[in-house]
């Protein structure tokens, strides 16, 4: 099973045979439950790239007043840039890392990393690429969560949500859109009961379904 998950990983073929190999005998496949912390900023610096082979992650930070603010998610097939740039930059993690879903990630080494950036192109057009995504992402996150009113932004929140995972119901509950979004839960609960008011959404313990696209207001 080990070697399947390492060969399935989508820059698996187009490394050079010699870092294919390497993948293989220092790489970690590490299984978590949902709710699991993975790293957090506690002063220590990083040793490996995480590579998330299915489930989701949340990277964040916690503001003084003691609230949760989310940063961006990893899912299936992203690399967790912010243990990228740990890695790369030598310095504490500053974020908090935890599963939201279970989830299977791929631990690589520092020093692999590290030497395929320099030898393998093939390795380092695909972080170009990943990290090109996710700063569109978080762009994305600071201009609609920093300056909208809450209801446009639990409307871009929801429609960002099922436009990336192409489905209408969405499982979440009011306290992580507000942790997500910076804002309270009461707050939160509001605004979607006058959003399922108008039709636009149906509330069900748990989860969200989206009756269509949703106004972004």
């Amino acid at each position: 099973m080990f070697k399947e998950v390492i060969s399935a990983l989508p820059f698996f073929e187009a490394l050079h045979d010699a870092s294919k190999n390497a993948l293989h005998a220092h790489a970690l496949v590490h299984d978590f439950e949902a709710g699991e912390r993975i790293c957090e900023h506690d002063g220590k610096t990083c040793e490996r790239l995480a590579f998330i082979v299915y489930g989701r992650i949340r990277v964040y930070k916690m503001s003084e007043a003691g609230r949760e603010v989310t940063l961006y998610d990893v899912i299936d097939g992203e690399v967790c840039l912010s243990s990228l740039q740990c890695l790369l930059e030598g310095k504490p993690y500053d974020v908090h890392i935890d599963t939201i879903e279970p989830s299977r990630i791929v631990f690589i080494p520092a020093n692999l990393v590290q030497q395929w950036l320099l030898e393998d192109s093939s390795f380092l057009k695909y972080l170009q690429k990943s990290t090109l995504q996710k700063v569109d992402t978080l762009m994305w996150h600071y201009e609609s969560m920093s300056f909208a009113p809450i209801k446009q932004r639990i409307s871009l929140y929801l429609y960002e949500k099922s436009r990336h995972f192409r489905v209408n119901t969405i499982y979440i509950t009011h306290q992580r859109i507000a942790d997500e979004i910076g804002a309270s839960r009461e707050a939160v609960s509001r605004v979607l009961k006058t959003l399922e008011g108008q039709g636009d959404l149906k509330l069900s313990r748990g989860k969200i379904h989206l009756n269509g696209p949703l106004p972004l207001y």
